[in-house]
């Protein structure tokens, strides 16, 4: 009781949250936050300390531009980032919002993530440079 599954804002609308991230309201359905399971979204309940009850959403005192890509990602299940993103940087989000990752290989030019969920292994490349990640 009071998970995200059975998520209902005061206002009785059962599929939208609202999260709030650096300042920037963001609002997205229930079933995308639960498409990534075990992490910090999907995990999102009322009794959470994110959730402020006044406003009925979530707050994250986080980088508003990374999460439009970590959004992106439970969206379409594909991350893709513009090149002035570092591969660093973007690793830390996805490690806060406990989409686990793991990073293989120590060559420069390629670095492959795997991001685990419950459901399945996604691999995740990221060619510095472009940085253009795919997941699938």
């Amino acid at each position: 009781m009071g998970e995200l599954r059975d998520f209902k804002s005061p206002g009785g609308n059962v599929d939208i949250v609202k999260l709030n991230v650096g300042g920037i309201t963001y609002m997205t359905s229930r079933a995308t936050l639960l498409s990534v399971p075990d992490t910090r979204l999907s995990g999102l309940t009322h009794n959470s300390k994110e959730y402020v009850p006044d406003f009925d959403m979530y707050f994250f005192d986080r980088n508003p531009d990374m999460f439009n890509f970590v959004l992106e990602f439970y969206r379409t299940g594909q991350l893709h980032l513009p090149k002035h993103v570092c591969g660093a940087t973007i690793r830390n989000e996805l490690e806060y919002w406990q989409v686990r990752v793991r990073m293989h290989g120590s060559a420069p030019s390629l670095v492959k993530y795997n991001v685990f969920n419950s459901v399945q292994i996604r691999y995740v490349h990221c060619y510095y440079g472009n940085y253009s990640f795919n997941a699938g």
